[in-house]
């Protein structure tokens, strides 16, 4: 287009909006914008659809242009002067627009990582975001099932059997998200499918949460594998990598994850030699990923532009912080309580190693019992004792009552949910020394770590704080002061959302 022309249609569009046509000069300066790279040019553009939609009563929207345009020329007196004249009318009421998609949720749940997707919606949106939550729904597949308190943040995207394929799945998504217009992105809650969601809103700027190790493992996001004598152990490779070593992983070892995990790889097409090529690419593009610890942050730091440790966020109204007269004393009339928060009949969570610890310990004459969120209810042992089912609102009251709580998994954790909520009660935590463990518990100053696997070194960590009561309360106090500086939603939001996410301007589809 000659620049003749080009003036024309510019007129042509002003002319429109003295007409009231909002429509139409949009179209116009939006087709306009399309086919010049010049950003004094597009900068009048953009202030001239800004103008437009502000006629049309949408001041907002005219706020968000007026934005761009002044990112693209700071010096143009047009934009300027619209700026200042929109701001007061229209600023008050911008928010910056996140839009959340998941592939693989469903609420309520007491997976550490869907608690963090359903939280993070919720304290953005306290925190004056303004967030939707897409979410995929496929009753097959038992996804996507959503009730409670996050429905009201939820646009739930329900498919059949026929629809349930990867270009259906990345329109359906596109046509939403494109809906709410977001500023951002975050793809979380969908494995090895991440890059694929990533791919259908690379239009906007896109984040890439890693809630453990999806897409670095594609055989159950933990690198956990056995060993030629059965034993767990923590694999060296990843698909960044080695794409080809984790393909024949994952044919050899499919035992070791589940049936979603089957499924998903299934659906995100894992087997073909393609897929790394698209997983790099959305790693690449990405605005940025963010991994719940610096273990993590390390592996994927050579393949994306920028990588943060985001730790989940916890609320700390659920820790109402009360000092107790029941602590422990090697005159207490009581055993040493130690609590065990997890799944006991999963082998990676390791409730095997703590059972043997406190066997060794009972042994030698030492007053010891553990308290496990299994089921039924009641005492199992004469060591061990069942709480049942445990909800968000019970967990703390129950880890309160405990002198300890011990995370003997084998497995590599991101972060360890239920480390963090012991610290937010005071509690020290002896846990294994592996994955986002060691760094969520700092060794000697609000926990011990073991070897894992190993429970004699377990035995031996849980004496030393059974000889040390000073040490437990010295502990338990360091846990909390690590909570409240580096956990609590208000911190994770001040520290990495808000510095992030601070540009409200929408990016065009």
């Amino acid at each position: 287009m000659n620049d003749k022309h080009f003036d024309e249609r510019v007129l042509a569009a002003e002319q429109l909006v003295l007409d009231g046509d909002v429509s139409g000069a949009s179209t116009i300066f939006r087709h306009l914008r399309e086919v010049t790279d010049d950003p004094v040019r597009r900068a009048n553009l953009i202030n001239g659809e800004a103008v437009a939609v502000a006629s049309g009563g949408d001041t907002v929207q005219a706020y968000r242009m007026l934005l761009e345009a002044g990112a693209l020329d700071s010096t143009n007196p047009h934009v300027t002067r619209n700026l200042e004249t929109i701001q007061d009318v229209a600023s008050g009421d911008t928010s910056v627009r996140v839009a959340v998609l998941s592939l693989l949720f469903n609420w309520p749940s007491t997976g550490g990582g869907t608690i963090h997707t359903a939280e993070t919606i919720r304290f953005l949106a306290q925190a004056g975001f303004e967030v939707r939550h897409f979410v995929a729904r496929y009753a097959p597949w038992n996804v996507g099932t959503v009730s409670g308190g996050t429905r009201d943040e939820c646009e739930v995207l329900s498919f059949r059997d026929d629809e349930w394929n990867l270009m259906s799945i990345q329109r359906r998504f596109r046509q939403a998200v494109d809906k709410f217009q977001p500023d951002y992105c975050i793809i979380t809650d969908s494995w090895n499918f991440k890059p694929h969601l990533a791919d259908a809103v690379s239009h906007y700027p896109y984040f890439i949460r890693l809630a453990a190790q999806e897409c670095v493992c594609p055989l159950n996001n933990v690198r956990l594998l056995n060993d030629e004598a059965g034993k767990f152990v923590s694999c060296q490779n990843h698909q960044f990598l080695s794409d080809e070593q984790c393909r024949s992983c994952v044919t050899k070892n499919s035992s070791l994850s589940g049936a979603l995990h089957h499924n998903d790889r299934m659906l995100s097409g894992f087997g073909d030699e393609r897929y790394s090529e698209i997983l790099r690419r959305a790693f690449q593009n990405a605005q940025g990923i963010l991994a719940v610890n610096p273990i993590i942050a390390e592996l994927v730091e050579p393949y994306c532009r920028t990588v943060h440790v985001v730790p989940s966020g916890f609320d700390p109204s659920r820790f109402e912080f009360t000092e107790t007269d029941d602590r422990w004393t090697a005159e207490s009339p009581r055993p040493f309580r130690v609590f065990f928060a997890g799944l006991i009949q999963e082998p990676m969570k390791g409730f095997r190693v703590l059972e043997d610890a406190l066997l060794h310990l009972r042994g030698k004459g030492r007053r010891i019992e553990c308290h496990a969120t299994g089921g039924p209810a009641g005492p199992q042992t004469e060591t061990v004792t069942f709480t049942g089912w445990l909800s968000q609102d019970e967990l703390p009251g129950h880890i309160r009552k405990a002198d300890v709580l011990a995370f003997p998994t084998v497995a590599e954790e991101a972060l360890g949910r239920s480390a963090v909520e012991a610290m937010a009660c005071s509690r020290p935590v002896v846990a294994s020394r592996i994955g986002g463990l060691q760094w969520t518990v700092v060794e000697n100053e609000t926990g011990l770590l073991f070897e894992p696997g190993n429970s004699m070194d377990l035995a031996r960590k849980l004496e030393v704080l059974m000889d040390s009561p000073e040490l437990l309360e010295s502990m338990g106090h360091a846990g909390r002061k690590r909570f409240e500086s580096h956990f609590t939603w208000e911190t994770v939001i001040n520290d990495f959302y808000r510095p992030e996410l601070t540009i409200p301007v929408r990016a065009q589809p």
